[in-house]
Parts: structure tokens; C-alpha cells; sequence
């Protein structure tokens, strides 16, 4: 790996290691003032705003202090990949402590309110999913694990990453001359 390499790497982590922070710290907020949050929609928004927030500092910074005023595509690629990747991993981490060691009742408080958003929207979700299906996801509410919820945080982070990191670096290359 050369040195524009481990630059992009270095960077990316230090950028990527607060992305995870923040988006730590945003579901602890929206955790200790209403309770458990982890499907709605504000989580959403503000992981998209954070990852957004995160990918265009390290991008602009990496053109504009390390490279001489200059992107390419695959440089803001490289630098996304990498900066979600290690927010996606420095949040699991932060989410599976905090509820293991914090929240211990994080996972219960979660199948319950789950189940009454089911319950409270069963006929549109019959009409959407069927019965049979409807009737499984309820069956296996139980058996949902502080990892199921940090598996399914983590991919819907890395769904927006995955959206966001070309668009950035689209917006951000070089025009080549």
C-alpha cells in the first residue's frame, strides 16, 4: 500500500470512528428521551445526516489538505467504504456494550414494543405480508438477541453508506482537464 493509501486509510478510520460515535450518541439521546427507538424514522434521517455529515468532511479534507486540490472517484470510494465500515463497526460495538453492561432490559423493552406495533397495525400488515408471515414475525419476537438488533442497525447504516458514498464522490472529483 502506498502513502496516498495509508493516508486514505488513516483518515477514513479517525473520520469513521467519530461517524460510529455520533451515531452512538444520537441513538443514546433518542434512547434516554423516548425510550427505544431503533426503527424510527428520525434514526433514519439522522444517520443518513451523520454519515453524509462524516463522508463530505473526510472527502473534502483528504482533497484539500492531503492532495492538492484533487479527488478522483476511487479516492472518495476508498475513503467512504472505509469510513462506514469502521462507523458501522465502532457503533455495533458502542450499541452491544451499552446494552449488555447499561440497558440490560434494552432487548425485552424492545420485543414488547415491537409486538404492540404489530398488533397495533395488524391489518395492514396481513393485507401486506399475508397472515402466515404476519404470524412468524410474531412467533419469533421472543427470540430476538442484542444481536439481531445490532445486525439489523448495522445494515441499514451500511444501506445508506452504500447510497451516499458515490453520490459524495461524484459531487466532490475532480473534473479531469
Amino acid at each position: 500500500m502506498g502513502e496516498q493509501g495509508k493516508l486514505i486509510l488513516k483518515l477514513s478510520a479517525r473520520y469513521g470512528l467519530a461517524t460510529g460515535v455520533m451515531l452512538f450518541l444520537a441513538m443514546l439521546v433518542f434512547y434516554y428521551v423516548q425510550g427505544i427507538v431503533t426503527q424510527e424514522p428520525i434514526i433514519l434521517l439522522l444517520d443518513v445526516l451523520t454519515i453524509a455529515m462524516f463522508l463530505f468532511l473526510s472527502m473534502r479534507e483528504f482533497k484539500f489538505r492531503y492532495n492538492g486540490g484533487e479527488l478522483r472517484f476511487y479516492h472518495g470510494m476508498s475513503i467512504g467504504f472505509t469510513l462506514y465500515i469502521v462507523g458501522i463497526i465502532a457503533y455495533s460495538v458502542l450499541f452491544v456494550l451499552f446494552v449488555e453492561l447499561v440497558a440490560t432490559d434494552f432487548v425485552d423493552q424492545y420485543i414488547i414494543q415491537a409486538r404492540e406495533f404489530l398488533l397495533a397495525s395488524k391489518d395492514a400488515n396481513i393485507e401486506e405480508l399475508g397472515a402466515e408471515s404476519f404470524n412468524k414475525q410474531l412467533e419469533q419476537l421472543p427470540n430476538t438477541k442484542v444481536s439481531t438488533l445490532a445486525l439489523d442497525a448495522a445494515i441499514r447504516k451500511l444501506l445508506v453508506g452504500f447510497g451516499l458514498a458515490p453520490i459524495l464522490s461524484i459531487a466532490l472529483r475532480t473534473n479531469q482537464r
